[in-house]
């Protein structure tokens, strides 16, 4: 229970510290390719997800390989085994996982756990 309490916690906070106007979009899917922008935070979970279409706001994902190939105009938290950051974040970054490649500039700070850690 307080697992699953301290995961949902670390979900909702980039939600609390930066409240967007704009309506939030959640996606949940067994494969998971998001190609339509999202003009506020955005949340998704998959065992594949694949983001192709900016975020305005912030973006907290969870699944098995997350690929985020849009840039992020907020802050981006990641809990995945697998994890590609190939385009532009302008906040901060927190990835949780077992590979993590961050291959675009970060515009705030990086906080990344994983097994293996390419920045």
């Amino acid at each position: 229970m307080q697992r699953a309490l301290l995961i949902a916690l670390i979900f909702l906070l980039p939600a609390s510290t930066l409240a967007a106007s704009a309506p939030a979009s959640f996606s949940v899917a067994r494969s998971l390719l998001a190609a339509s922008s999202s003009p506020g935070n955005a949340y998704r979970a998959g065992i594949s997800v694949v983001i192709t279409a900016p975020v305005a706001g912030d973006l907290s994902v969870t699944g098995g390989s997350v690929v985020t190939a849009a840039p992020v105009h907020g802050d981006e938290l990641v809990l995945a085994g697998s994890i590609s950051s190939r385009a532009r974040v302008t906040g901060d970054v927190r990835f949780f996982g077992g590979r993590i490649n961050i291959e675009e500039q970060v515009g705030g700070d990086i906080i990344a756990f994983g097994f293996s850690v390419h920045d």
